[in-house]
């Protein structure tokens, strides 16, 4: 109860009162600088601007704001932004998303089929470099195992890949939740050494691979990462199940992770109620370049859709339009819609100049 009335509160203090920052990006091929307005924490917006922003940028810490100032400030657009992005529940999708704004989760579920059935060449590649390394497994309860596993594979990993602005992964949180039934820790074996592993939260309704983590990146080479869901789709097959969650992936469709579980033939399905709220506002060639290079998955009606958009300085084909689908599409999508900006529209509004490409 204490658990749930801290959670509600943290909601209610990041609705009422979040940080704002003035973020001004030099894109890759515009000229101007792109400036946008993020409202929400730190965390995420360390990951948006990792994530979106790959080339020079600043930021200026506006503070925190009231939200009722934040509606003048969203509304009126006070600092001249080409895109205003908020993090946000249901609260702030009602108080400031508009018909038009794009709703973007912050993570969706990806989920396949068992027994695992793998057609990707890449993933067909992967299945054979696990063979010829002759890579076996084991499935464990025990706890000096896991605690091997927390501090010399999943920690070490995590900090590698995202340095100071890796998630809090508490140890407190590993052992309460391996401590239930049907939770088990599967090890990857090469000759006598343990490589890799992952967390697997069985007691879940479709079970779900929760953490995983590599001994050292040497072993990538060997198939220590793609031998936890060739294996743990082999266990748990055998055990009866029907399916298995890969794990949480974010909604940016050039997202890596992404790229690497939608080759497992893994499905999307909608994970929790955050996500940024993209509302674009000025049309400039600046902000067409973001959302260029930043194709993205969002939510309307409680559906997945991909969110792709082409340069109006290029002559698409029906079958141009056709590849760019089938290239983004992720099972689980509802549909990948394909915008563009139609430079003839005189109005200075972004989404009254957008169009949506008849595919």
């Amino acid at each position: 109860m204490l658990k749930f009335l801290k959670n509600i509160y943290t909601i209610l203090l990041k609705f009422i009162k979040p940080n704002v920052w003035v973020l001004d990006c030099q894109t890759k091929s515009a000229k101007k600088s792109l400036r946008i307005l993020y409202i929400g924490t730190q965390r995420e917006k360390d990951y948006f601007t990792k994530t979106t922003l790959k080339y020079n940028y600043s930021e200026k810490h506006i503070g925190k704001s009231f939200f009722w100032s934040l509606y003048y400030i969203v509304d009126n657009n006070k600092y001249n932004a080409s895109l205003i992005v908020i993090e946000g529940t249901f609260l702030e999708r009602y108080l400031y998303k508009s018909m038009k704004d794009f709703f973007v989760p912050f993570w969706t579920y990806t989920v396949t089929d068992l027994p695992l059935k793998v057609t990707n060449q890449s993933a067909k590649s992967d299945m054979r470099k696990v063979q010829k390394n002759k890579l076996e497994y084991i499935v464990t309860n025990d706890s000096k195992m896991i605690d091997n596993f927390y501090y010399n594979m999943h920690k070490p990993m995590i900090q590698t890949r995202h340095g100071d602005g890796a998630y809090d992964f508490l140890y407190d949180e590993v052992k309460e939740t391996m401590g239930r039934k049907h939770n088990e820790l599967l090890l990857i074996k090469k000759d006598d050494t343990f490589i890799s592993g992952v967390l697997m939260k069985g007691s879940s309704e479709i079970p779900e691979l929760w953490k995983n983590g590599i001994a050292d990146l040497k072993y990538w080479d060997n198939g220590a990462i793609s031998a936890i869901y060739i294996f743990a789709s082999e266990y748990l097959a055998k055990k009866g199940c029907e399916k298995i969650s890969f794990g949480l992936v974010r909604s940016f469709l050039n997202d890596g992770l992404l790229l690497y579980k939608k080759k497992w033939n893994t499905a999307l399905s909608v994970s929790g109620k955050r996500g940024f709220i993209f509302k674009p506002c000025i049309v400039s060639p600046e902000i067409e370049d973001f959302f260029i290079n930043n194709p993205f998955i969002y939510m309307k009606k409680n559906k997945l859709f991909g969110a792709v958009f082409i340069n109006t300085n290029k002559d698409y084909l029906q079958e141009d339009y056709q590849k760019l689908k089938k290239q983004h599409y992720v099972k689980g999508m509802s549909d990948v819609n394909i915008f563009s900006i139609d430079k003839r529209d005189k109005s200075v509004n972004f989404i009254e100049c957008v169009k949506k490409v008849s595919v």
